[in-house]
C-alpha cells in the first residue's frame, strides 16, 4: 500500500465527537493521528457513518507574545471525507466542502450530556471555531 498523504501525521489520543444531523446526534470517538490534511479516528464498531461527516475536537496551538508564550485551546469543527475504514478505525481527509453542521448546537449537546466542561468565567478554556481550511492543524 502506498502512502498518499499530503502532509505528515502526528500520533495523538484525543477525545473527539462525530457530529451528525446539524449537532443533534454525536458519536464519541478518539483521534489516533492528525495532520493538516486529515485524521485517523477510532470509532465504535458497527457504527454507521455517511462518507462525509463533521468532526469536533479540541486543538492546541502555541501562541507567542512579546513577553511570553501561551498554549491556546479551541474547539474546531472540520468536515471530513472517509478514505478508508475497517471495523474500529477510519482514515479521512479534511474537505473544503461547506456544510450546514452547527458547531454551537454540537457544543450545546456536549454540555448537556456532560462530555465537555463549560468554558471558564475568565474567558479561558476552549473557544469554539468553525474551520474547514484551518492551516494550523
Amino acid at each position: 500500500m502506498t502512502n498518499q498523504r499530503v502532509s505528515p501525521r502526528y500520533e495523538t489520543y484525543k477525545l473527539a465527537h462525530i457530529v451528525l444531523d446539524s449537532g443533534k446526534n454525536l458519536i464519541r470517538c478518539y483521534l489516533r493521528n492528525l495532520s493538516a490534511s486529515g485524521v485517523c479516528v477510532e470509532i465504535p464498531q458497527e457504527t454507521y457513518l455517511p462518507k462525509i461527516f463533521s468532526l469536533l475536537f479540541e486543538q492546541e496551538q502555541m501562541r507567542k507574545g512579546p513577553l511570553h508564550s501561551a498554549l491556546e485551546k479551541r474547539m474546531v469543527l472540520r468536515i471530513c471525507e472517509t478514505m478508508w475504514r475497517n471495523s474500529s478505525r477510519l482514515g479521512a481527509k479534511f474537505s473544503d466542502r461547506r456544510r450546514s453542521a452547527s458547531i454551537s448546537a454540537a457544543l450545546d449537546r456536549l454540555h448537556s450530556i456532560g462530555s465537555l466542561s463549560s468554558p471558564r468565567a475568565d474567558g479561558g478554556g476552549a473557544t469554539p471555531t468553525v474551520g474547514t481550511h484551518d492551516k494550523n492543524l
